[in-house]
């Protein structure tokens, strides 16, 4: 079953607002990456020379264009990584890929300028500069590194004869490299933490290990190194995990982890926490670590994900206490009504504000005294990508939403300087609007679950970068220009009305969408009256959304016919 959505239904509704004395950061510019009806994702990011930054991910399409530069995918799935410059323009862009699917999921780079890259293969074997790298089991990690001039250094591959998957990286202040990652085959699963100088020599390795039994388990999720060079490994466990041969945490459930290593490779301290499920993400400054977890719990339904979670942002010092802890996300009514509300990264800036990025399948959302809405929700499918920014004490500041009728998600952030900072995903619908910048994904849009009700819509994602600025003199209610209407009555019958409480100064459009996207109907008005009548009667029974667009603003309400 294949439709095309209507492109306009995609204008996003941005369903944000925050104290009046808080200043938002807006976005300066937003770029989407790939090509439609492929899969471009959006893995990493990590700071480069001067102000420009490096991304990096993965791309389907025969090949990816970054303006000037255009890459070449060698079989199913390749990594790309790329330069981009404060202004959003791309400087130079670079490609690792076999004949299978191959991932860059962490990309660093140290103070000369040199870039390391990690990932993982699928691919037989993965020819990197004048390196081949021979997969040695299911798939096996990678980690290269490349100079100022875009050239190979050397490349490695870190493998077993399991399942090995990269997961984190790192460099300290001497150049010295960290890369982290799991490797499982049941029953067997345990976690790495290696490291290894700037020439490719390796100077220790770590391990965290489950039982044997199958029914313990540990992943890893990331890592971080802070200014003492000590190294802090984050992750999930199910049951119990042993570090370093000796060291055994975990609560018998699944719970999140922090362990800490020195810069020789000694166990520290190592802590779970039973009240989340994984630790998702973990950057430092002066010492003090900074996360966002998850707690998954189980729901029941007839759709997907069928679970449910709250965004945790914690603050710790380096000996694992914490300084302190918020929870975030939708409430749940009961064990049909699922809230899942995820953090995928965290960072912080110089002056110690926090950016979480994630997304949320709430259709609400509460975050600084601020309701965030998702105007497109329904049960299960749709998320919106969001960036929450706390204060350096905790304190709510604000929070965005971002997104359309289909799934869109972030899975990366950056602090820059002067709290500005960057901020990327990717995105399925129409369009998704990151403040004033329109990004448009027309790919082929199909059912995905037709066993269902209702039927879940997708399309293959395209990605997502931009920048945001701090705005030291317009608050985001001043920029919040949407036209405010309310519609009458709801639920309708032949007719309902549109009630203007802020009259636009344009022309405006006014559309009805299915809630799969169909276009039922459209007409312009040239100059709206306060009240404005539309005609409902070739309207079937259902519920719709009712879209008003003008030149610069628009409002999108729920619609029930009956």
């Amino acid at each position: 079953m294949k439709i095309k959505l209507y492109s306009s239904l995609l204008l996003v509704w941005l369903s944000f607002s925050v104290n009046i004395h808080t200043k938002a950061q807006n976005c300066q510019w937003a770029n989407q990456i790939g090509h439609i009806n492929s899969n471009t994702k959006l893995n990493a990011i990590s700071k480069y020379s001067g102000e420009n930054i490096i991304i990096a991910g993965s791309f389907t399409s025969p090949t990816l264009t970054f303006n000037t530069h255009t890459l070449t995918n060698s079989g199913q799935e390749d990594a790309f990584f790329v330069v981009v410059d404060k202004n959003g323009n791309y400087l130079w862009a670079n490609k690792i890929g076999g004949l299978e699917v191959d991932n860059i999921t962490n990309i660093v780079s140290d103070s000369q300028g040199n870039i390391y890259v990690a990932g993982h293969f699928y691919s037989l074997s993965l020819t990197i500069g004048s390196s081949v790298l021979v997969n040695s089991g299911e798939s096996d990690g990678f980690l290269v590194k490349f100079n100022s001039n875009n050239t190979v250094e050397w490349a490695r591959n870190i493998g077993t004869n399991l399942a090995d998957l990269v997961s984190g990286l790192g460099v300290d202040s001497s150049g010295n490299v960290y890369i982290s990652g799991h490797s499982s085959l049941y029953p067997i699963n345990n976690v790495f933490l290696k490291k290894y100088d700037s020439n490719n020599n390796l100077l220790w390795e770590e391990f965290g290990t489950s039982d044997t039994l199958g029914f313990n388990s540990i992943s890893s999720t990331s890592l971080t190194v802070d200014d003492n060079q000590n190294v802090y490994l984050t992750g999930s466990i199910n049951g119990y995990a042993t570090f370093s041969n000796t060291h055994t945490i975990g609560y018998g459930t699944q719970s999140g982890f922090i362990v800490k290593y020195n810069s020789s490779g000694l166990y520290m301290l190592g802590i779970a926490d039973s009240g989340l499920t994984q630790v998702n993400d973990i950057t430092s400054l002066n010492n003090e670590l900074y996360t966002c977890s998850e707690k998954l719990t189980w729901r029941l339904g007839w759709g997907w994900p069928l679970q449910s979670s709250k965004v945790y942002v914690t603050k710790l010092d380096s000996a694992l206490n914490k300084i302190w802890q918020k929870e975030n996300g939708g409430v749940s009514s009961s064990i049909y009504d699922e809230k899942y509300d995820l953090a995928r990264a965290i960072t912080v800036d110089e002056s110690g504000n926090t950016y979480v990025a994630g997304f949320s399948f709430s259709d609400t959302l509460y975050f600084a005294d601020t309701t965030l809405l998702n105007e497109y929700y329904i049960s299960y499918y749709y998320p919106q990508a969001f960036v929450f920014k706390y204060g350096s004490t905790g304190d709510e500041l604000w929070g965005k939403f971002f997104g359309g009728q289909l799934l869109d998600e972030a899975t990366i952030v950056m602090a820059a300087s002067n709290e500005n900072f960057y901020f990327g995903g990717m995105f399925e619908s129409d369009t998704i609007s990151l403040d004033n910048h329109l990004l448009e994904n027309s790919g082929i849009v199909d059912s995905i679950y037709v066993h269902i009700s209702p039927i879940r819509f997708g399309r293959k994602q395209l990605s997502f970068i931009s920048y945001f600025e701090n705005d030291s003199t317009i608050s985001i209610d001043e920029l919040n220009k949407s036209i405010v209407i309310s519609l009458f009555p709801n639920p309708a019958n032949d007719f309902f009305f549109i009630k203007f409480l802020t009259k636009p100064v344009s022309a405006i459009k006014v559309s009805i969408c299915s809630i799969d996207g169909r276009l039922i109907k459209w007409d312009y008005h040239n100059s709206p009256s306060e009240i404005l009548k539309v005609d409902a009667n070739e309207i079937a029974s259902g519920i719709y959304f009712v879209i008003v667009e003008s030149k610069n603003s628009r409002a999108i309400h729920k619609l029930i016919r009956e």
